[in-house]
């Protein structure tokens, strides 16, 4: 299937049984009045997890000096994720912008990064893949997340989260 390739064309947060990659949720919720939406989610996949091993969330890259994690977790399992506290706000999407949208992910084991990756945005992606995807009309392919995606509404409450709008805007 065609999209098993695009997963393993853009793995650029792999090494040999591991990966990590940051989503954003789509879930969202009201608590005691706070809007709760667009939460950062950390993600990763460890063949072989050791103990000690652990993920972090970073707003700038972990490899600079001085850099401390917002927040980390350890792995104990050898796939997962988690929700963070961390908003991903809006912002205006432009051609030729840095494909790292301000958040980093490191997989680290007795202090050393062994991985890293960002949230990120792949503009170029079907020329990237023109070779794989070749002649192939666009009804031919299987495009997750296609429909309307990069739409959103802001939440309203209880009320706006309905199964429709569910899958309609988020």
């Amino acid at each position: 299937m065609i999209s098993f390739v695009f997963v393993s064309q853009f793995c650029e947060g792999c090494v040999d049984g591991l990966s990590v990659f940051l989503t954003v949720s789509s879930i969202a919720k009201s608590q005691s009045g706070a809007l709760r939406d667009r939460l950062i989610e950390l993600n990763w996949n460890a063949a072989e997890p050791q103990k000690g091993d652990w993920v972090g969330l970073y707003d700038r890259h972990p490899d600079e000096a001085g850099t401390e994690p917002l927040t980390q977790v350890s792995v104990s399992m050898s796939r997962g994720f988690i929700t963070s506290e961390f908003r991903f706000e809006r912002m205006p999407l432009r051609v030729g912008q840095d494909p790292c949208l301000g958040y980093w992910i490191a997989y680290v084991r007795d202090n050393v990064v062994l991985l890293t990756n960002c949230l990120q945005i792949y503009p170029s992606w079907m020329e990237d893949l023109r070779d794989v995807i070749g002649e192939m009309p666009l009804h031919g392919l299987m495009l997750p997340g296609t429909h309307n995606s990069g739409s959103w509404k802001e939440y309203d409450g209880p009320n706006s989260d309905t199964v429709f709008l569910r899958y309609l805007v988020k």
